[in-house]
Order: C-alpha cells, then sequence, then structure tokens
C-alpha cells in the first residue's frame, strides 16, 4: 500500500512501482503487509514558516498509519532529520521516524535534494523554469538523490535499516558553475549537507542533472 499518493514522491512510486492500495486523507483504512508512507508534506519551505500546520498533518499521518496496521513500514523520510533537527520540519519528521519504529518494524529511507522529472521545486527546478533565479544560493552545498531509484531501495533495504540517500556534496556554485554561470554572483547563507554514506558520486549527480536540465 502506499500513503501519499498525491506529493511528489507518491507520484514516484506510482510511475515505478505497482500498488495494491492507495490511500490518502479520505480513505477508508484497510489492511495491507507492506505500507510505504511517503507523507506528509515535504515543502520544506512552508513548514518552516508556520503556513502548514505540520504537528497536526504529522500526527494524522501517524494515526492513519496505526489505522492500517500494516506488518511492516517503509517510510519515506529527509535527512534534515540529521542536518536540521532544530527545524519543524526535521524535528517533527525525526519524531515521526521515532513513532513508527516504536509501533512497527519499520525502514527509513532519509531523502536529500531530488532529481526528477516530477519534482516541483529545489534549484534545478528554478533554474530548467527560469523562476527565482534571484535566490538560488551559490553557498549552498547539497546532497542529492534520484527519484526513478525509489522502487529499487524500497525492495532492498533490509528491515529496520534507516538509511541515507545521498550523493558526494555537491556545491550550488559548482552547478551553476556548469550550467547558469551568470548566477555565480547571487548571494546567500551557509548551508552544508555532509551525511555518509554516499551512494551517488559528484560524476553521476552532475550527469543527472545535465539530463533533467537539458
Amino acid at each position: 500500500g502506499l500513503l501519499g499518493s498525491n506529493g511528489t514522491i507518491g507520484q514516484s512510486i506510482l510511475d515505478h512501482m505497482c500498488v495494491d492500495v492507495v490511500y490518502n486523507s479520505n480513505s477508508v483504512p484497510g489492511h495491507v503487509d507492506h505500507l510505504i508512507v511517503a507523507a506528509p508534506s515535504g515543502n520544506r519551505l512552508a513548514v518552516n514558516q508556520g503556513l502548514i500546520n505540520d504537528n497536526q498533518a504529522t500526527d494524522n499521518v501517524f494515526q492513519m498509519v496505526c489505522n492500517i496496521a500494516p506488518q511492516r513500514v517503509t517510510l519515506i523520510s529527509t535527512v534534515d532529520v540529521a542536518v536540521a533537527s532544530n527545524t519543524v520540519y526535521g524535528s517533527n519528521r525525526a519524531e515521526l521516524e521515532k513513532r513508527l519504529q516504536q509501533q512497527f518494524p519499520t525502514t527509513v529511507l532519509r531523502l536529500s535534494t531530488l532529481i526528477g522529472t516530477r519534482i516541483k521545486k529545489n534549484i534545478l527546478f528554478d533554474l530548467k523554469h527560469n523562476l527565482f533565479l534571484n535566490h538560488i544560493n551559490p553557498n549552498a552545498v547539497l546532497q542529492w538523490c534520484l527519484l526513478d531509484d525509489l522502487p529499487d531501495l524500497i525492495n532492498n533495504t533490509p528491515l529496520g535499516q534507516v538509511r541515507n540517500i545521498v550523493s558526494e556534496p555537491i556545491s550550488n556554485r559548482d552547478v551553476l558553475a556548469m550550467f547558469r554561470p551568470e548566477l555565480l554572483s547571487n548571494s546567500g547563507p551557509q548551508v552544508y549537507y555532509d551525511q555518509a554514506p554516499f551512494i551517488y558520486t559528484q560524476q553521476q549527480i552532475f550527469r543527472a542533472i545535465g539530463q533533467y536540465l537539458a
């Protein structure tokens, strides 16, 4: 089963996996053996700015999983649990991880910045669609993951493992230098993601970025 089919990650899972039951906030719970949880909202900015009642949303997700009562859970989480645990977004997802792990056999996949055809925000989306270019921060160092790899990660990560789905750290400055050098004069605060072990090299990510931006 899949909980959270309307978001970017949920839609990407449906693109590549056969799912027997899809749940949303209006669904009548029904039992499944394995539940993939791709909720609540992944809009980090809106959550941290208080534009979303994230405490309620996170609690609703947990209650929905309890009502479904799967034999095992795969939670699609975020590396912000480790990197930005002092934010509302990071701390609430850390709490959701903990609550699900206490209640069910749970595998956790912590995603980093996404590359995929269904993304609707981030530096790559903005570059491709010429949006908010003045806000792109060259001083951010991010890690990346490929949405198309999610089915293999879901199917092949051992039950109970917590896994960071990350690349080697890549500076936005290097991305801009390669694809949009005219934006290198932008400014912004230092941001640094560096979770290990890495499952993608910089070369793999730059190749995927080039394919996305083409």
